[in-house]
């Protein structure tokens, strides 16, 4: 009996696995640099009002459902201005 358990549990991680159709996306940039570098701004993931000096760069995006999420750091946070486009939901570490 525990080779049929093993085999069904096997299938049934195969089959979970396949369900992630490639449509959910999330990268990590150390620097707004490599973020350019690699082509997130042309691709439109990045709206050009991101900081020059944004760091740890964590970018989500789904293009199913066309939602996005981006985190970062920057140098100077008090010096740092929201768009008025934006709801920014801010977690300051210290």
């Amino acid at each position: 009996m525990q080779p049929l358990r093993i085999t069904l549990a096997t299938c049934l991680m195969a089959l979970l696995s396949a369900c992630n159709d490639g449509l959910m996306l999330y990268e990590i940039y150390n620097t707004i640099g490599q973020a350019e570098a690699h082509g997130a701004f042309s691709r439109g993931w990045f709206p050009e009002w991101m900081p020059r000096d944004a760091i740890n760069i964590h970018e989500y995006h789904d293009l199913d459902t066309n939602s996005q999420a981006i985190s970062f750091e920057v140098s100077e946070p008090n010096s740092f201005r929201w768009p008025s486009v934006c709801n920014p939901t801010i977690n300051a570490r210290r």
